[in-house]
């Protein structure tokens, strides 16, 4: 019976050997360790949302620069049509008086 029963410690003594769960001083080191964990994740994403905060500011400054300079774009666009139209009427006046000088000269 006893080589039974120190067989029986053996096996249990073999069984609580792979038991990962912290005892006693252990566990509150454990403790200690997990709500470290817990803080720097914790820190990290208050980092991160600041980040994401940011970003998302400086994407509305940029949209609201990038619709400031296509209206800009646009009035330019066409301030240079009512250019080329001034520039059609010029040549078309040119040509008219061209035709008249030439025609005084004959």
């Amino acid at each position: 019976k006893r080589h039974d029963s120190s067989a029986g410690v053996t096996t249990m003594r073999s069984e609580n050997d792979g038991n990962k769960r912290p005892r006693g001083n252990e566990a509150a080191a454990h403790g200690t360790v997990a709500e470290a964990d817990v803080t720097d994740v914790t820190s990290r994403l208050a980092e991160l949302e600041s980040m994401l905060r940011q970003a998302l500011g400086r994407i509305g400054t940029l949209e609201k620069k990038n619709k400031a300079m296509e209206r800009e774009t646009r009035a330019l666009r066409e301030d240079m049509d009512e250019v080329k139209d001034e520039n059609r009427a010029l040549k078309w006046s040119l040509k008219q008086l061209a035709g008249r000088v030439q025609q005084s000269w004959e």
